[in-house]
């Protein structure tokens, strides 16, 4: 059975007495109903839309995860001990992959609402500042170098 496919009425009329979805008042059959989260009988085509957006919103709050990450990393490698430079790379990382997701897939833009600019705001801040570390560590190290310390 095709959730997404659109209500078919048959012509000798329903099976058993059916009650209206409370998403889009299609009729459902009790006895083949899903249910939301809420407790409420809904469609097969409204409880995979509601499966949909869970998925979209759990994407999304990872996504969000990433850009927060990535300047927090970025932060740290500068304000704190930065061995092998592990908090910058996790800053590039971060900040990569969210800047990636949210340029690629636009719906998110949608589902994120304002805080889309801001995600893709602190990605792309927090891989700078994490790559501006690892470049200037690595300068500093060359020139420790040349100098014979």
């Amino acid at each position: 059975m095709d959730p997404f496919a659109p209500v078919q009425r048959s012509d000798d009329g329903p099976a058993g007495p059916t009650q209206p979805c409370t998403g889009c008042g299609a009729p459902v059959d009790p006895g083949r109903a899903q249910y939301s989260d809420a407790g409420e009988m809904v469609c097969a085509r409204c409880a995979a839309g509601d499966t949909i957006a869970t998925g979209e919103n759990r994407a999304a709050g990872s996504i969000l995860s990433a850009g927060v990450g990535s300047l927090v990393f970025g932060i740290t490698g500068w304000l704190c001990i930065n061995p092998f430079f592990i908090f910058s790379v996790l800053a590039i990382t971060s900040g990569v992959f969210g800047t990636i997701t949210l340029v690629r897939q636009k719906e998110y833009q949608r589902v994120m609402g304002s805080k889309y600019e801001l995600t893709l705001a602190m990605a792309i801040i927090g891989a700078i500042l994490g790559a501006l570390r690892i470049l200037l560590g690595l300068l500093g190290i060359a020139v420790l170098e040349t100098t014979g310390f």
